[in-house]
Order: C-alpha cells, then sequence, then structure tokens
C-alpha cells in the first residue's frame, strides 16, 4: 500500500531504550496479514497490536479492533528506530490497510457514478440524491482523518518523553 503520511520523532535516548517502550505497548503478532484479512484483530488491553524486529529496529503496528466494531478503519504504522549514540530518530509512515482501501475507493467511484447521472438527466428532482452521495464521501473522509488524529495522538503519548516531532504528507 501507498503510504499518505509520514512522521518522524526525534528522542534524546537510545534506540534500545526507545524500542524498549514498543514491547511493553504492543501485543506481538506473527504477522498482521491474519488482522488485515479478516478485520478483527486479536482482543488485549494494550493500545496496539504488530510485529516487533528487535535486530532492524523495524515495527508494524495497528489498533485492536473487535468483532462487534461499527466502523472497521484500518490504519497501518510502519516504522523504523534508527540511533547514533543517545540520539534516535523514529520514522513511522502510514498506510491504510485492504478493507478501507477498498471501501473509499467504492465509494468515491459510486459517489461520482451517481453524481454523473444525476447531472446527465438534467432533472431538478434527482439533484436530492446528487447532494446526498456528496455528503456522504465527505462525512466518511472526515471520519477518518478524525481517526487518524487519534492515532497520531496514542503515538505522540507512546513517544513523548524527549521528542521532537516533525510531520510531512
Amino acid at each position: 500500500m501507498i503510504s499518505f503520511k509520514v512522521i518522524e520523532y526525534e528522542l534524546n535516548e537510545s534506540s534500545d531504550s526507545v524500542f524498549s517502550r514498543l514491547t511493553w505497548a504492543v501485543k506481538r503478532v506473527d504477522s498482521l496479514n491474519r488482522q488485515l484479512l479478516s478485520s478483527y484483530t486479536k482482543q488485549t488491553s494494550k493500545d496496539w497490536i504488530g510485529t516487533l524486529d528487535e535486530k532492524s529496529k523495524q515495527f508494524a503496528l495497528m489498533e485492536p479492533s473487535g468483532i462487534l466494531t461499527f466502523f472497521p478503519l484500518q490504519i497501518i504504522l510502519r516504522g523504523k528506530i534508527l540511533g547514533v549514540n543517545e540520539q534516535s530518530l523514529i520514522h513511522v509512515r502510514f498506510r491504510l490497510g485492504w478493507h478501507t482501501f477498498m471501501f473509499y475507493t467504492l465509494i468515491y467511484i459510486a459517489s461520482a457514478f451517481v453524481i454523473g447521472l444525476t447531472i446527465t438527466s438534467g432533472d431538478i428532482y434527482e439533484v436530492w440524491n446528487g447532494v446526498v452521495w456528496l455528503l456522504f464521501p465527505i462525512i466518511l473522509t472526515y471520519l477518518l482523518f478524525q481517526r487518524i488524529k487519534k492515532i497520531e495522538s496514542k503515538l505522540d503519548f507512546l513517544f513523548s518523553q524527549n521528542s521532537n516531532h516533525k510531520e510531512s504528507e
């Protein structure tokens, strides 16, 4: 999947110390593939589930979601911790999961199709269908951005000690 957002954290501590913080906050799984395909994850009291590679200091995280989750927004975080002496740089990339990517793609295509049909029909009473189909993707996109903000705040909390935060999109 394509990364749509990148965040970097600069910390004044060793990469081993930062990685140990991840091990306490993450419920380890062998691979995220099973969670991504089924749209629900292992139940845990921890904020994240994911894979951690201690040797290369790489990680892949996602928020746990249950079977009864109403609106599964899968956002995967892939990152790497780079360390020099007592300084660490954490590079985190945001990606959409397959379910979320396909769902949003279908919604945008269907909305464009219905709006196009409404415009070409020329019936003034059908304009409301176009308005509804225009509002639907706007509301869903707003919910996605709110979820991204929530995940960013959880990341900030995880890496909050002595950090400088940089964002790019």
